[in-house]
């Protein structure tokens, strides 16, 4: 088991992950923020934002950073 940090950005700044999780590897790492980044674009959508933009950057304890997940939607009527 490793230490992974997953930092989250969009167009209001960055959220720093000081506390990190851990995951047998960098792939269930990925997979994990991946995961996380599509909830969170479905909540901001749902909570009535037009368009959403975000990155969650991956990275290891020791400050390798493994992935960068960008998502990005919108609602049109």
């Amino acid at each position: 088991m490793s230490l992974y940090f997953m930092h989250v950005a969009n167009d209001r700044g960055i959220a720093i992950d000081e506390t990190g999780r851990d995951f047998e590897g960098d792939e269930l790492a990925i997979a994990e923020a991946s995961r996380a980044a599509g909830a969170i674009l479905a909540d901001e959508l749902q909570a009535g934002a037009d368009g959403v933009s975000l990155k969650v950057y991956v990275e290891h304890v020791d400050k390798r950073r493994v992935a960068t997940v960008s998502v990005s939607g919108s609602l049109t009527f």
